[in-house]
């Protein structure tokens, strides 16, 4: 992993849809309000943000994004994983991502769906616990 990217990757903000509003989290920090709205929404236990966008780190056009987004929508539907909308983004906003926060999903269900989107990381936490980046 390239440095550049690995701090990027580290420094992003990373935005849950929960009701009450957007709840945005931190690599590496804790927030008990995060955890009070996760658990409001449904979440027991943990969650993982993922995405179908920009795979391998590499900007695909915004309709392009969308279809593969949708794509991945159907995907956890078909697989009865609860959800709510998600978004990645960089501090300065030059960079966004769609995505989704998956409840009460092992990471190890979730990495292969991953991989085969052509994601590089995941993020997610256990409730009581910071987020945390997972490389693939």
């Amino acid at each position: 992993m390239k440095p550049a990217l690995a701090a990027a990757y580290a420094a992003a903000h990373y935005e849950l849809q929960l009701a009450g509003g957007a709840q945005v989290c931190r690599i590496g920090q804790r927030r008990a309000a995060i955890e009070r709205a996760l658990r409001r929404a449904g979440c027991r236990r943990q969650w993982v943000l993922i995405t179908a966008s920009n795979p391998r780190s590499r900007r695909l056009c915004e309709s392009l994004n969308r279809q593969r987004q949708r794509a991945l929508a159907q995907v956890l539907h078909r697989h009865g994983w609860r959800c709510v909308p998600a978004q990645s983004s960089a501090d300065d906003g030059d960079w966004r991502e769609h995505g989704f926060a998956v409840f009460d999903v092992p990471l190890h269900a979730v990495k292969p769906l991953a991989r085969r989107y052509g994601q590089l990381a995941l993020v997610g936490a256990r409730l009581g616990r910071a987020p945390q980046l997972h490389w693939l």
